[in-house]
């Protein structure tokens, strides 16, 4: 018995279209969707993306309020474990973000009671959709997180949480993470971090914020790309089947 192998250009015009288009297909539902970075700043970092040393001020953070009489907003700066207490308790040195005290501080981070407000910024052009992903450790509990003034549900961080084995965890011995994927504008946009500063028997005591985020989004115009790997499997497999059923039309054996 002999066998033939099926080759495209012996194929008719209208099967050759069908496997032109079912390729052209896969190739744009597997193409990567555009994302573009938004420029965000860890806390602790500089301009240029270098650790910031102890005792230096952020120059992407400020306090925007605080519950005493130090005027707003206010700058703040970096603790690292340099200055010793209270690192450890607090997660230790990256090279990846560091903590966040009030300017006014003293070397251990001692605050007033009550809230405080770290803000940082950035811009965004014409855009169809964008998002921030991120965690943050802080010292005492997380009152939320805003974005453009609009506090984000489910964002509030209690002072502790139950352990294994009956120990208890603080907030600022972990990251705690969050997700903004809605409030953005176009050009400037805010995003704030309200820290409550406070605990029975040790006030005034520390007051801290760390985070880090990165965020992209999508320019106005750009054709948004399903993300899911559902979608995407599904339509190789559509395609896939289509190339599959032109070629058993025309196989000779």
């Amino acid at each position: 018995m002999a066998s033939h192998r099926t080759r495209l250009g012996a194929l008719p015009s209208s099967t050759a279209s069908s496997l032109v288009f079912a390729a052209l297909v896969l190739l744009t539902w597997m193409a990567p969707a555009r994302a573009d970075q938004i420029v965000l700043f860890n806390t602790g970092v500089s301009t240029a993306g270098t650790q910031l040393s102890n005792g230096q001020i952020d120059p992407h953070y400020t306090l925007t309020s605080r519950p005493d009489a130090v005027p707003t907003p206010d700058t703040t700066k970096v603790l690292t474990s340099a200055g010793g207490f209270p690192i450890p308790p607090w997660l230790g040195d990256t090279t990846t973000s560091r903590w966040l005290v009030p300017g006014t501080s003293d070397d251990d981070g001692n605050a007033p009671l009550g809230n405080y407000t770290f803000q940082t910024t950035f811009t965004l052009p014409a855009f169809s959709s964008a998002s921030i992903t991120g965690q943050w450790a802080l010292d005492n509990s997380g009152i939320s997180i805003a974005i453009n003034g609009t506090p984000i549900p489910g964002t509030s961080v209690p002072e502790s949480r139950p352990g294994p084995g009956g120990t208890t965890i603080f907030p600022f011995q972990e990251f705690t993470p969050f997700s903004v994927t809605s409030g953005f504008q176009t050009g400037l946009n805010t995003l704030a971090f309200t820290v409550f500063n406070g605990f029975p028997g040790f006030e005034p005591g520390p007051l801290g914020l760390r985070v880090e985020l990165t965020g992209t989004f999508t320019p106005a115009g750009v054709p948004a790309v399903p993300e899911p790997a559902t979608m995407t499997m599904g339509t190789v497999g559509v395609g896939l089947l289509l190339i599959g059923k032109c070629l058993r039309r025309r196989a000779v054996s």
